[in-house]
């Protein structure tokens, strides 16, 4: 004889929304994420755009903020479509340009509220396809925040023409470098020979020693360069 378990529906309900072993909250899969925001803006004019699980923001340049609930997600052509009566979003995945900065981000974005349409770009900056031609400013050396007084110093690190120079905020320091397959390989560095006195003497040091082999680069969400190898790690924000 085969015997069925037959629980009331309210508990069926409670025992299908038990979290996950490891208490996460089991993913939502679709175009929209639970709990995560998307960004987009643009230029001519200046917007903003924040599309929200529950409600998404817009706002821009002589343009007040609205606040409007988000539309249902809907998968369209290479992309997402939000479409509504007060506004209308589509997310294509095509390269976009901001034309002011010159990053490039990997969706193009157009918004509709009533007449006016707004054109820019969303999701997070794309990794430059080389590093010759490109600046950073330091963030991070080792575990701490690149210091104080190495941004009043204007620390930097740049290529350009096969060469990478810079400063930590004391020495400044020039030498060729290579980079292929995500690793950075650097000559021994020319460098001025200035006393570099407490955090500067430091993290200039950590720098040093770490482009002393060749390091590991990878990009993050947020189009920083984070430079590693099996003891440190240095992330530097683009300039443009």
């Amino acid at each position: 004889m085969i015997y069925k378990l037959l629980f009331p529906l309210p508990l069926l309900a409670l025992l299908t929304a038990c979290p996950a072993p490891d208490g996460k909250k089991p993913p939502v899969f679709g175009p929209q994420q639970e709990a995560e925001i998307y960004t987009a803006y643009g230029t001519e004019p200046f917007w903003d755009l924040e599309i929200g699980p529950k409600t998404t923001k817009f706002s821009g340049l002589g343009i007040d903020e609205r606040v409007f609930e988000t539309p249902a997600a809907k998968l369209s052509f290479n992309g997402t479509r939000y479409p509504s009566s007060q506004i209308t979003i589509d997310i294509t995945k095509t390269k976009c340009n901001d034309g002011m900065s010159d990053r490039e981000f990997g969706d193009t974005v157009t918004v509709e509220i009533g007449k006016a349409r707004y054109r820019g770009c969303g999701g997070n900056p794309l990794p430059p396809e080389k590093l010759d031609g490109t600046q950073w400013q330091f963030e991070q050396i080792g575990d701490k925040a690149a210091a104080a007084e190495s941004l009043d110093r204007k620390s930097s690190l740049q290529f350009t023409d096969g060469q990478m120079s810079g400063s930590v905020g004391c020495n400044q320091f020039s030498e060729s470098y290579s980079f292929e397959n995500g690793t950075l390989t650097v000559g021994p560095m020319r460098s001025t020979r200035m006393m570099c006195r407490g955090i500067l003497g430091e993290q200039e040091m950590i720098f040093s020693k770490l482009m002393a082999t060749p390091v590991k680069v990878r990009f993050n969400s947020d189009g920083d360069m984070v430079l590693t190898d099996e003891t440190s790690k240095v992330k530097l924000s683009r300039s443009f």
